[in-house]
């Protein structure tokens, strides 16, 4: 994280992206997706309309100009991190797995379920998917009594799965003062992803507002 806010100071955009867009009387729920061909992302919170009455609520944000993938991407989210006293930013992306030759599907849910637990030893943390990468779609053309079609079909279901079931276990405590607020614990996740087709499915595999 300190490497990735250096880059920050090179240019004047912090003030853009000094910290998670959100409002009053609300909790962050941990959960992000970033929507690279749409180039915006959305927070999902838990706004309280009073004592007994609350709902899911998401905050959108437009990327700006230069955040066109992974690597400028994770400028910001080592800006949010920083705002949150996140104390590990996790990156999990093809690369990750093959660098430790994570090639069959045993050694690749091996590697996964080792940054996850790494993530867990640490009450703040925020952990990155790059979906397209890890999960990836596969599309193929075919013929119909209607004309042309085409199938799409996701690359790597039991990743896809995985990954689902991880971040519908982000979770963000809430502090009940002020000075509870450095003791509560945070493990964020985020997806980012390109692909309309992939990203559809996997907000509704979690059912994200």
């Amino acid at each position: 994280m300190p490497t990735l806010l250096l880059r920050t100071l090179d240019v004047d955009r912090t003030a853009i992206l000094h910290t998670l867009p959100g409002g009053r009387n609300s909790v962050y729920t941990g959960r992000i997706v970033i929507n690279l061909s749409e180039r915006r992302l959305g927070v999902e919170a838990i706004i309280s309309h009073s004592r007994n009455e609350q709902e899911k609520i998401v905050y959108p944000e437009q990327l700006i100009n230069h955040e066109t993938n992974m690597q400028h991407l994770l400028e910001r989210l080592a800006i949010y991190g920083k705002s949150r006293n996140v104390q590990l930013l996790q990156l999990i992306d093809l690369s990750v797995l093959s660098v430790e030759s994570a090639y069959d599907e045993k050694r690749k849910f091996e590697i996964l379920t080792e940054r996850l637990d790494e993530c867990s030893n640490y009450r703040r943390s925020m952990i990155v998917f790059d979906l397209d990468s890890l999960v990836g779609v596969n599309r193929s053309e075919g013929q119909s009594s209607t004309g042309s079609t085409t199938n799409i079909l996701l690359t790597n279901q039991s990743v896809f799965k995985f990954v689902g079931d991880r971040f519908q276990k982000a979770h963000v405590d809430k502090a009940r003062s002020d000075e509870e607020q450095t003791l509560v614990e945070e493990n964020w996740a985020i997806v980012i992803g390109r692909d309309p087709f992939l990203l559809r499915q996997f907000c509704d595999f979690i059912q994200f507002t």
